[in-house]
């Protein structure tokens, strides 16, 4: 049985991938002068600032790899 806190620590994982992809997926828009929508600038600045606020996996992650 899944508990809780593996649930919670699968999502947050999902949420890092999903904002690495869509920043790749930003700049390969740029690179290859394909137009971003407005919409994505909002939801690339919103899960950035999800991720960096809300997320416990990615600040811990964030404090081994670059960290004291």
């Amino acid at each position: 049985m899944l508990d809780l806190m593996k649930l919670k620590s699968y999502l947050e994982i999902l949420g890092i991938c999903f904002t690495v992809a869509l920043t790749f997926m930003f700049f390969a828009n740029i690179f290859l002068n394909i137009e971003n929508k407005p919409i994505d600038y909002v939801i690339l600045a919103f899960s950035w600032i999800v991720v960096l606020k809300f997320n416990w996996t990615a600040r811990d992650l964030w404090h081994k790899w670059f960290g004291k």
